[in-house]
């Protein structure tokens, strides 16, 4: 069998089997066999022509077969032929791309889908169909194209078969072919398209596969939500956006390209937020998505809105977005609303001021955060007003809105209103409401009033300013407006009714609170009004004001028209304000207009309530909209006018004790004219006494509200008399009397008392009853006597005090340092600090009458505070003080100065010390004098002026004339003692100068020594000289031993003249002394002119007469001048001139090498600078002295330290300051810096024979490689010493610390600079500042005044050091002349041999013959052997090791040198003896005189022998 087969299927309803054979049993010979079925049989033909075969049959019986023929069927199946080939871009006849239209088939043949028709058993009916059939063609997962078997072929979803000889050209009957198969835009995937027909049972299929295809739109891949409230910001979720092909499948990392994809949003009302370019992004090659997460809608009304994404040329991606409406977000005011009933609602925002302005219905919506009308909201809405008063009904939201209907503003004043509308959560809305001028409602008395005012609207409108009352008081000037209900002036808009305003007094409110409103029978209306108070208004305003008058008037000139006349008039002005209703007028100017106005007559105090009210009749005011106007009511107050009248209150008692308050306490009203208390007078009522009593208290009293009250009234009078009680008010000439009044007298009451200003028996001044704090003298308190018991009855109401003695107390005198001024019992006053009450005027106060009659002691009752004193007490402690008036304050005690003697009374009077003096009686400053003996003391600070002494001047430090103070010890302290002889003055005077020019001469002398340092030793001794004689200056208690040994080397080593014999004989102040000093350079200049005037004229006289001499003598020298040739080369006949000036060449060779001879100008220079060195220690003494003062007292009394007679900051005093600047550079520094600059021009080579006799004072023993400028630093030195010295004269200390220091420094400064090649004169040097620094640390050591034993073991000491260097100089001296003697002699010796040698030879010359010339040969052949062998001081070599060699090598060199000399001078005694038959004996007789010490000899090399023998 063919066709398909199953196991099991289902035929005609029946289950059958399938099987290939099957048996029956056969009943009764027939076998039947039913339920036979063909499953799908193919066609007969297929299998035979005799088709199917059934056979038969059973065991034993023979087979039977049965043939059955099967054709084709009706229509049962279908079947899918797959075509051949596929259309492009297909890539199989099953795998396409997706594209918009997916071709599955096409028009070509090839390509058609052929769906075949079948039989049940499989057979494909080609003739046997009747008719065509229709085949459906289907697929669920894709969208199949209309018209599968061809545009206009078959049916929209079908094909249609052709019938058996009606199918038309490329047809075929049975198939049903599909050109037109399409997918439309399919998913990527399997897709099945299944053909089915109507009568099939059994349909077919064809299954293709979808590839991805091209990128041609943009799709959202991800979007949710797409439903969103509306709210004032929506923000849209992330919103995922792909690249999809035309099927929507994703494209993904396929995406060819970078794209820009923009974001566009359309819908209802909306903003889309774009300012952050939130609508782009960028999608990168290779990427499929791309999100946008900042999407968002600003308030978007509720509704659907299109999200659309586009990019060139891509299908754009659209999204539809929901917006719903929101939550509620705020509230809004329709311009327009239309309720359920058809009414529409439009505000007003424009209104009329009213009592009650309503205004028209409000309709307020519930919106959302777009903007939405949200119908449903609930919500309650209120309403508030920045300004004015409004009410209004909260209201509830019933469809979404509110209805306001009864907003009502409250009498609004003329403006704009801002309402805002609000409710909880919401935005509210607001409206501006504009409120015009509406009609007359209110009477305002304030508004255009400057002294009305009131504290709020609704209360009355009161005058700032009170009233006095009077006889008459007219009102001020006032208006009273006529308001809208806003309280808006109204003006003129409302002239046309015929309105008045009334005035009447409503009520009247006392002082004390009672209110008065019925004006009627014994209370009477005070108020009186003109026009019976009515007024008509007239531009909204009525008023009340006083008479007025014309003032300021203006003359105006003006022309008749007619006659050309100048007509003058003039013009005034009313003073009245221009609202006031003028009465009559005479209209003569100037006259008064009578106004309209009010006055109160007789008014009582109080506040008056004047009501003013406005009615309009109807028939003046028919539409009026208020009628009655608001009434507005002016408070009046009303003060107490002046004081009319007194009244007594509380009449005082008639009888009363003194100096007891009165009781009952006296009491008067005042009342003004009306009888108002005069409660605000602000005065002062008093009592007085008449007859006049002696003092009364408490009569002076203020005036409180009306009432004056005398509680302390107390008088103290005349006991038994009648006064009269005079009660007054000055202050407005009342007056009020008491009497009779009766007091009794103090006797009885107390002793030394008298009545006070209390009116009590008090104590009299100086008297006190403080018997317990120490104010009160009581040591004699028992001679008081006891007032009388009965006296105190009436007045003491304590019974336990009837049994005291004194009740009232005992007056006892004030003790000493107290006062009383004042009767009473008060305690004595206790005098300023530091005053008591024992002197008067500096001396012991005298008993005397106290102010009872009493005799008291001086110091005891005083009453003044005049009467205090200031302390001086006579015993221990002795405390004294003196009046200090120079102060504001008028009792100070000052301590009393030190070196001042107090006795209390003014600075004045301050007496000075012995040893004590002060510059004027007007200073406390005391200085201590200088010479504490010189100052007697006393107010007038005398000065010692007897028994010879002369004190006097500042300090008393100045002699009188015919006084000086001793050289010795007259400066610390200052003496002055009486001048002695005039002669042995003079003698002493000329002495100092004659040893000055010595020591001068002396140093002068030494420097022209040629090849001599003796110069440069006395000079540092002199140095030291002055560095140790300054130090007398400063007050260190030198021992009189010590200062005249000081002075001593002063007037060795300086030009300072000053002496007691100098003081005698000048009497020269510091002024001129230092103006004799500063002339002395000015002297040593004109000194050296006229020398060199002098020596240079003689010399050029000397040169003049030598030159005649030598042209006289010319022709006898030519004749003899060949013998004379002859001779001169003679040392036989010119042996006297070889003896004195080829030995003073030869002493020069020996140092120098040269010979040269001084001329007036090197002694002239010379001298200059000797004089300039040696007077620059006292030039600068004196010239710092100018600067260094002293101020005694704190005012301008400042004096010369150096002379205190002398006033610095004067006139004559700043001169010679500006004279000092001059000298400090001409002397302080020109000095030093002159004598450099002269050393400088002299040039570097110091060796000259000129250098050093001109300025070889400066640097002779120096060492002039290193230091030849160390002279200098010497200056600096004196000149810091002895500023230091001078600037600290008053502070011995300090200046003794300054130049120790001073002198160390500069100690170690020469240690370090070793500047002087003289050993000797460094050890002067060296040991010099040693000992000065040695005696300054002695001074200081006396300043502490140790004891008499320590300062003489260091008056020893000093003198030791002084002596010790006194001794170095004397062996510095002999050592130095020593070596220049060695030196001189062996440059003599040197000479004298050679000079012998040549005179021996040319006398055995003379002598003739050979004989002669032989023994010259002889000798010359011994010279010769002489010459080459190394002498003593002609050897090289032994200068060399003297400039290289060790100390003890040249000691060892010495010792040679010596040895040699001694043979040198035996061989001198040896030839001297040998010659001696010659008879022609050298003179020696100038060997000692001609030696010459050229100042450089030590700097040249060939001194090398010298300074060996030194050595």
């Amino acid at each position: 069998m063919g066709g398909d087969h199953t196991s099991q299927r289902s035929l005609s309803g029946n289950v059958c089997v399938t099987v290939s054979s099957f048996s029956v049993v056969a009943v009764k010979g027939v076998a039947r066999f039913q339920g036979i079925y063909f499953i799908t049989p193919t066609v007969s033909a297929e299998h035979g022509i005799a088709g199917y075969k059934l056979q038969f049959s059973s065991l034993g019986l023979l087979d039977v077969s049965f043939g059955i023929i099967v054709t084709e069927g009706t229509g049962y199946a279908l079947k899918v032929e797959a075509p051949s080939q596929f259309p492009l871009p297909a890539t199989s006849q099953t795998t396409f791309r997706s594209s918009f239209v997916t071709e599955i088939s096409s028009v070509l043949e090839t390509t058609a889908v052929r769906v075949l028709i079948l039989d049940g058993g499989g057979n494909f009916i080609k003739e046997s169909e009747p008719s065509g059939r229709i085949i459906y063609a289907a697929c669920t997962t894709a969208t199949l194209e209309k018209y599968p078997q061809g545009i206009g072929v078959g049916g929209s979803y079908y094909a249609v078969t052709c019938m058996r000889g009606r199918c038309e050209s490329g047809e075929e009957a049975g198939i049903a072919k599909f050109r037109h198969l399409q997918f439309l835009r399919p998913k990527v995937g399997t897709h099945v398209i299944k053909f089915s027909g109507l009568g099939f049972t059994i349909d077919t299929s064809y299954t293709v596969s979808v590839l991805q295809g091209d990128p041609v739109a943009l799709k959202f891949a991800t979007f949710s939500p797409t439903a969103y409230r509306a709210k004032t910001f929506v923000n849209f979720a992330v919103a995922e956006v792909a690249v999809v092909d035309a099927g929507d499948n994703l494209v993904g990392s396929f995406n060819p390209i970078t794209r820009l994809l923009r974001v566009t949003i359309t819908g209802p009302r909306h903003t889309f937020v774009i300012d952050n370019n939130q609508d782009e992004a960028i999608l990168l090659q290779g990427r499929g998505a791309v999100t946008f997460d900042r999407l968002s809608l600003d308030t978007p009304e509720a509704g659907e809105y299109t999200l659309t994404v586009s990019s060139s040329p891509l299908m754009s991606a659209v999204q539809t977005i929901t917006v719903n409406l929101g939550p509620p977000t705020r509230l809004y005011i329709p311009v327009a609303f239309n309720l359920s009933s058809g009414m529409q609602i439009v505000p007003e925002t424009v209104y009329t001021s009213l009592k009650l302005t309503v205004l028209k219905p409000v309709v307020v919506l519930i919106l959302d955060g777009g903007l939405n009308y949200i119908v449903d909201a609930v919500r309650n809405v209120t309403v508030t007003s920045e300004s004015g008063k409004m009410t209004h009904t909260i209201r509830n939201s019933s469809l979404g809105f509110v209805l306001f209907d009864d907003i009502t503003f409250h009498g609004p004043s003329v403006g704009t209103y801002r309402i805002t509308f609000t409710s909880d959560a919401l935005i509210p809305i607001t409206q501006d409401i504009t409120i015009k001028a509406g009609y007359p409602a209110i009477l305002d008395a304030c508004r255009s009033n400057v002294l009305l005012t009131r504290t709020m609207t609704t209360s009355p409108c009161y005058d700032s300013e009170a009233y006095e009352s009077n006889v008459q008081v007219t009102l001020r000037d006032f208006q009273v407006s006529i308001l809208d209900a806003g309280r808006g002036f109204v003006g003129n808009s409302w002239n046309s009714e015929s309105r008045n305003v009334t005035m009447v007094l409503e009520s009247f409110t006392d002082t004390s609170g009672v209110r008065i409103v019925n004006f009627s029978g014994a209370i009477k209306n005070p108020l009186q009004t003109d026009m019976k108070g009515t007024q008509r208004v007239r531009d909204g305003l009525v008023g009340w004001c006083k008479d007025g008058f014309d003032v300021n008037p203006v003359v105006t000139k003006k022309t008749d028209s007619e006659t050309g006349e100048q007509l003058e008039s003039t013009v005034y002005t009313d003073s009245s304000p221009s609202f006031c209703r003028k009465m009559s007028y005479s209209g003569n100017a100037p006259d008064f207009h009578f106004n309209a106005g009010a006055k109160f007559s007789y008014p009582k105090a109080g506040i008056y309530l004047l009501r003013f009210t406005s009615e309009c009749p109807f028939k003046f005011c028919g539409n009026a909209i208020y009628p009655n106007l608001e009434t507005d009511t002016l408070q009046i107050k009303l003060v107490p006018g002046t004081p009319f009248e007194m009244r007594f209150a509380d009449e005082p008692p008639a009888v009363n004790e003194n100096d007891f308050r009165l009781d009952p306490k006296p009491s008067i009203d005042v009342f003004d004219v009306a009888g108002n208390l005069c409660t605000l007078t602000n005065t002062f009522m008093t009592v007085d006494i008449a007859p006049r009593s002696l003092r009364l208290h408490g009569n002076f009293v203020p005036l409180v509200e009306g009432r004056g009250t005398f509680p302390l009234l107390r008088f103290s009078g005349e006991r038994g008399i009648t006064y009269r009680l005079i009660f007054g008010l000055h202050a407005y000439s009342l007056k009020l009397e008491y009497s009779p009044f009766v007091i009794l007298s103090c006797e009885a009451v107390k002793s030394n008392s008298q009545p006070d200003e209390k009116g009590r028996c008090h104590c009299l001044p100086g008297y006190t009853e403080d018997t317990v704090n120490g104010t009160g003298f009581v040591d004699d308190l028992d001679n008081y006597n006891v007032a009388g018991v009965r006296l105190y009855g009436p007045v003491v109401y304590d019974t336990g005090w009837l049994k005291a003695l004194n009740p009232y107390g005992v007056c006892v005198p004030c003790s000493n340092g107290y006062f009383k001024p004042h009767t009473g019992s008060h305690s004595c006053s206790k005098c300023p600090n530091r005053f008591d009450t024992s002197r008067k005027d500096g001396l012991l106060s005298p008993p005397y009458n106290s102010s009872s009659g009493r005799m008291l002691p001086g110091s005891l009752g005083r009453v003044r505070k005049e009467d205090c004193h200031c302390i001086a007490q006579l015993e221990p402690p002795f405390d004294s003080f003196y009046r200090n008036t120079s102060t504001s304050e008028k009792y100070k005690c000052e301590p009393c100065p030190r070196g001042g003697r107090c006795t209390g009374q003014g600075i004045e009077e301050i007496r000075a010390q012995p040893g004590y003096k002060r510059v004027s009686r007007s200073t406390t400053i005391f200085t201590a004098c200088p010479s504490p003996d010189a100052c007697l003391g006393g107010t007038e600070s005398t000065c010692r002026a007897v028994n010879g002494s002369g004190y006097s001047g500042t300090l008393c430090a100045t002699c009188l004339p015919g006084y000086a103070r001793p050289s010795i010890n007259g400066k610390f302290p200052p003496k002055c003692v009486i001048c002695g002889n005039v002669g042995l003055n003079v003698a002493q005077f000329l002495l100092h100068w004659i040893a000055v020019v010595a020591v001068i001469a002396i140093l002068a002398r030494l420097n022209v020594r040629r090849g001599s340092d003796a110069v440069c030793l006395i000079k540092t001794f002199v140095s030291y000289l002055q560095t140790i004689s300054i130090a007398k200056e400063l007050n260190m208690k030198w021992p009189d031993s010590a200062a005249g040994y000081m002075l001593l080397i002063e007037k060795l080593s300086s030009v300072n003249f000053q002496s007691a014999p100098a003081q005698c004989l000048l009497s020269w102040d510091y002024y001129s002394t230092t103006g004799f000093y500063i002339m002395l350079p000015i002297a040593l200049g004109a000194f050296c002119i006229l020398y060199f005037s002098i020596f240079q004229f003689l010399a050029d006289q000397k040169d003049a007469v030598s030159s005649m001499r030598r042209r006289k003598a010319q022709v006898d020298d030519f004749v003899d001048e060949e013998n004379e040739n002859e001779d001169a080369q003679s040392p036989i006949l010119n042996s006297k001139v070889l003896r004195t000036k080829r030995r003073i060449e030869a002493m020069d060779d020996a140092s120098f090498g040269e010979s040269w001879k001084s001329q007036a100008f090197d002694q002239v220079c010379m001298i200059g600078v000797i004089g300039l060195w040696f007077m620059y220690p006292t030039l600068v003494q004196h010239l710092v002295g100018l600067i260094r003062c002293r101020r005694l007292d704190g005012g301008d009394n400042v004096y010369l330290i150096a002379d205190l007679s002398i006033k610095c900051y004067s006139a004559t005093h700043s001169s010679w300051l500006f004279l000092l600047f001059i000298l400090t550079v001409l002397y302080i520094f020109g000095i030093p810096l002159g004598l450099i600059g002269l050393l400088e021009r002299e040039g570097r080579n110091h060796s000259t024979l000129a250098m050093r006799y001109r300025v070889g004072i400066l640097y002779k023993g120096h060492d002039v490689d290193n230091a030849w400028w160390w002279e200098f630093v010497t200056f600096g030195r004196k000149m810091v010493l002895v500023a230091v010295v001078v600037l600290c004269s008053d502070s011995a200390r300090m200046g003794s610390y300054l130049a120790v220091w001073l002198l160390e420094i500069c100690f170690i400064a020469h240690i370090l600079a070793l500047p002087y090649a003289n050993e000797r004169q460094h050890r002067i040097e060296s040991y010099g500042l040693l000992a000065a620094i040695i005696t300054f640390n002695c001074g200081i050591v006396y300043i502490d005044g140790s004891g008499d034993l320590v300062s003489a073991v260091l008056t020893l000491v000093i003198f030791a050091v002084h002596i010790g260097m006194w001794c170095l100089l004397v062996k510095s001296l002999l050592e130095e002349f020593a070596i220049e003697g060695r030196t001189a002699m062996i440059g003599r010796a040197q000479h004298d041999i050679k000079l012998e040698d040549t005179v021996v030879t040319e006398f055995e010359s003379r002598r003739g013959g050979e004989a002669a010339e032989d023994k010259k040969a002889e000798k010359l052949a011994q010279l010769n052997s002489i010459a080459g062998a190394h002498l003593p001081f002609a050897d090289d070599d032994l200068l060399e090791h003297i400039e290289k060699g060790s100390v003890s090598e040249i000691r060892e060199q010495h010792t040679k040198l010596s040895s040699k000399l001694t043979e040198m001078r035996k061989t001198w005694d040896v030839r001297r003896a040998k010659n001696a038959g010659i008879k022609y004996l050298v003179d020696e007789a100038h060997r000692g005189e001609e030696t010459t010490a050229a100042e450089r000899w030590r700097r040249q090399k060939d001194s090398g022998i010298t300074t060996l023998v030194a050595r």
